[in-house]
């Protein structure tokens, strides 16, 4: 029971950086000043959403489904139940959000199936959910793992390196999503919850440092082809190098402890505060654009930085204190971990 303690506290800050690394994707604080390390950081930064769903679908497998890899009918009903509850407590103020930003209530239906702005990784994870229910009535598991590593190769080449399919609004309702990307990191997460116990045996740790190695290196090549390829300006989401990255990394963190001081109540903190940071950041943001640009430009001038690194400076720091509140003040009103 220690073990598995101590293994969720490490896998706990790995979610926790995570969290800053899609605010870097959503801010760029780098793109006017450095567009080639803004690039690059932006290829790094999105190992981040891949590895959310990776930490979920590990979870959901080694928690939830007690280490089988065929998801029970309870398990993913706990589940569902869940994330299902997360999404509406969110969906709302961000819909609210969207309305005063956009100034028109438009394609609503969208947005609940497919999430708005950044909660279609929660909307994601319920299409998931429907895609494996119907599933593993039919076929085994695995073959569904193998197709959709297949999908997203296809929808990297057709959007991030040929550029088929353009960067618009319908884009972003049927790219991002549970079905395209975040499948085949869910089912890797939960062949990694599966097989946690004999990873380590085969994945020895010279080997493991060496694959972790390849793959940044991977990663980096990558982006710097990206950029010669498409140029500072453009915004993907599909990288090859994540399909090898993103569960390395989780690999790695499991067989490679490196903050063995961790306790549980500390790692509790760090779960919860990166669901919080990751679910309020956008709100936070779109704030800063509607009645914040006095204050952006202000820390801006103060601290002597453009305006984005101030936005990811107020963003980070905004939603940080939000998070740090909300699990101040939760003792005093249970209602608040709704929020988590």
């Amino acid at each position: 029971m220690e073990s598995t303690k101590r293994l969720f506290s490490w896998l706990d800050i790995l979610k926790f950086v995570c969290a800053f690394l899609v605010i870097y994707i959503h801010t760029e604080p780098l793109k006017e000043v450095q567009p080639l390390a803004n690039s690059i950081l932006l290829c790094f930064s999105h190992v981040g959403v891949a590895v959310f769903f990776v930490l979920s679908g590990f979870f959901f497998a080694y928690g939830r489904n007690a280490g089988n890899q065929v998801p029970s009918a309870s398990g993913m009903g706990v589940f569902v139940r869940r994330v299902l509850r997360l999404y509406a407590v969110w969906w709302i103020p961000n819909m609210a959000l969207y309305v005063i930003y956009a100034g028109a209530l438009s394609d609503i239906m969208m947005w609940l199936f497919f999430g708005i702005w950044h909660l279609w990784y929660l909307a994601g994870l319920l299409q998931i959910a429907l895609v494996i229910a119907v599933w593993r009535h039919f076929f085994c598991l695995r073959y569904l793992w193998y197709a959709s590593g297949a999908v997203y190769a296809v929808g990297a080449l057709l959007s991030t390196y040929s550029g088929y399919l353009p960067v618009d609004r319908e884009y972003f309702f049927f790219v991002r999503n549970g079905f395209v990307y975040g499948l085949f990191f869910f089912l890797t997460g939960v062949h990694i919850g599966a097989w946690q116990k004999s990873l380590g045996d085969f994945f020895r740790k010279d080997r493991l440092t060496l694959l972790l190695g390849a793959a940044l290196l991977l990663q980096l090549v990558e982006a710097a082809y990206i950029y010669w390829l498409r140029g500072a300006g453009g915004t993907f989401d599909f990288y090859l190098g994540q399909m090898l990255l993103a569960p390395l990394l989780i690999i790695f963190w499991l067989n490679f402890p490196i903050m063995e001081a961790v306790n549980a109540a500390f790692s509790i903190g760090l779960r919860r505060s990166s669901t919080l940071i990751y679910c309020v950041h956008v709100p936070v943001m779109v704030c800063l654009m509607l009645w914040g640009q006095p204050l952006l430009a202000v820390v801006a001038g103060v601290f002597g930085m453009d305006e984005r690194m101030a936005n990811f400076c107020l963003v980070s720091a905004g939603a940080c204190m939000f998070a740090g509140l909300v699990l101040l003040l939760h003792r005093y009103m249970p209602w608040l971990r709704f929020l988590w």
